[in-house]
């Protein structure tokens, strides 16, 4: 058997952070800073896309972590879902879970929802995925018609790749750049799937 051929039998790495990572962060409290000030502008654009776009529409947030942008967002959806590879971000989260609100443990690249949603959120998660294009293809199939997604990634080298590999399949409605005095940078962009 060739390289070439036994390369075709060994399962492509989906993410780039392994789960125990990323358990261990959130157990540590790594990714608390998420709920400070500094954080605050980008979430707050991503809520004012989903109001703006789909006033209490049905949410799934992909990579939703520990829940910061659902506890922004409440009471503004009609249905809220916040998936996450991590299941300590996901024990977290599920403090606020409501009638409406619920949190899973699922892995993106095969999570299959069991309904449709007005808005799809991606903060901060594409550029952890190897094709960050074909888990957004995935989730057309979870839009309603005339469903959006709401794109939100921090603007650096590893990042640049999953916006530009975007930008050639969907339609972009808006697209803001937001900055925060420790000089993060974000680019947010709200993309419509292309219609049959």
């Amino acid at each position: 058997m060739r390289l070439a051929d036994l390369a075709a039998w060994v399962p492509k790495r989906r993410h780039s952070v392994a789960l125990d990572t990323w358990n261990s962060q959130y157990a540590s409290g790594y990714w608390e800073h998420l709920q400070s000030v500094a954080e605050l502008a980008h979430y707050s654009l991503i809520v004012g896309y989903c109001k703006h776009f789909k006033p209490r529409g049905a949410i799934l947030d992909v990579g939703c972590g520990a829940g910061v942008l659902q506890k922004l967002l409440s009471p503004h959806y009609s249905r809220y879902l916040g998936i996450d590879l991590s299941e300590e971000a996901i024990r977290r989260a599920r403090t606020c879970q409501e009638a409406m609100t619920s949190f899973l443990q699922a892995d993106a690249a095969l999570f299959a929802p069991e309904a449709r949603y007005d808005v799809i959120v991606f903060n901060e998660c594409l550029s952890y995925f190897e094709r960050p294009l074909q888990i957004m293809r995935r989730y057309e199939a979870y839009l309603e018609p005339h469903g959006l997604f709401v794109v939100s990634n921090v603007v650096r080298r590893r990042t640049a790749m999953a916006r530009k590999t975007l930008e050639s399949h969907y339609r972009r409605l808006d697209r803001v750049m937001a900055e925060n005095s420790a000089g993060i940078r974000w680019e947010l962009e709200v993309l419509s799937p292309p219609r049959a």
